[in-house]
């Protein structure tokens, strides 16, 4: 063997050991640790306050291979992560003797025993069979009272010879035909229980589909 195969056969072996090493440690402490919650976020310390590390699902299982003086929280076997995954055992089901796992203290953590217990958070609060909300009428405030300036406007508008009977579309790519408000010209519309607006729509018939020079993808205030 040459001394550049055997250089890199040893470095092989090396880096083989290395990443052994955290599995072995799990391995060897037989603890695993299953959600129970809907979800929950691990968290890259064994704090609420820490960041959002990874994103936990009920019934998915890890390998623990750290936890909290506390007790309250544990650490799981993540790949993938640049940073450690740390959950409150609360949320889920520990396998295995705990105590046989190392305690980790940590900036910011929950290392120090006696530590009053985290408030669950919200995303872990939601039960695991909960359907759609039921459907609530939208709380909106009254159509407000026509000012007196807005019926100037209007007056000296029918004043200048202006379509009583018209209106202008001003904006951008989501106000041009086909998209905005032209179904109500071509009949493609179901006002189900609000039938009493058919009026409105007839009174402006012919200016729902029409083209405005005022709207166009990609207009902006500036070329408004």
């Amino acid at each position: 063997m040459t001394t550049i195969a055997l250089r890199r056969a040893l470095s092989a072996g090396v880096l083989f050991v290395l990443l052994a090493l955290p599995l072995e440690a799990a391995a060897q402490s037989g603890v695993t640790f299953t959600l129970t919650v809907r979800s929950a976020f691990a968290r890259s310390a064994p704090s609420m306050a820490s960041q959002r590390a990874a994103s936990l699902f009920k019934d998915q299982t890890y390998t623990v291979n750290a936890r909290s003086a506390d007790g309250l929280w544990v650490r799981l076997n993540y790949t993938g992560l640049y940073t450690d995954a740390w959950v409150q055992a609360a949320f889920g089901v520990l396998q295995g003797d705990l105590g046989s796992v190392p305690v980790i203290t940590t900036p910011g953590g929950s290392g120090a025993p006696a530590a009053v217990p985290t408030p669950a958070p919200v995303e872990a609060a939601v039960p695991a069979a909960a359907g759609p909300p039921a459907y609530q009428p939208l709380d909106l405030p009254p159509v407000p009272v026509v000012g007196q300036t807005a019926r100037d406007i209007y007056q000296r508008g029918l004043a200048l010879g202006n379509n009583p009977n018209a209106f202008s579309k001003v904006g951008d790519c989501q106000s041009v035909v086909p998209y905005f408000l032209a179904a109500f010209d071509y009949g493609l519309y179901n006002l189900g229980p609000y039938a009493a607006l058919q009026g409105a729509i007839d009174h402006f018939a012919g200016s729902w589909a029409r083209e405005s020079v005022a709207t166009n993808r990609g207009f902006n205030v500036a070329t408004v």
